[in-house]
């Protein structure tokens, strides 16, 4: 059974973030974030949901 919360950890390696930026996402608040005890998790479907939020990388010569 796959965990619905992710540690930090495991999101920067989902997310092929280091732990700054992902704390600089959770502050500007676009990655939900939650404490548990004294850990920083956060919901896979939040995960899910900013990534499927990111816009495709478009090459200089194909931009419009």
């Amino acid at each position: 059974m796959t965990s619905e919360l992710l540690t930090l950890t495991e999101f920067c390696k989902t997310a092929n973030v280091g732990k700054t930026k992902a704390y600089e996402l959770i502050n500007r608040g676009e990655v939900p974030a939650v404490k548990l005890d004294n850990k920083t998790m956060i919901r896979r479907s939040d995960v899910e949901s900013w990534l499927s939020s990111l816009q495709a990388y478009q090459p200089l010569n194909q931009r419009g």
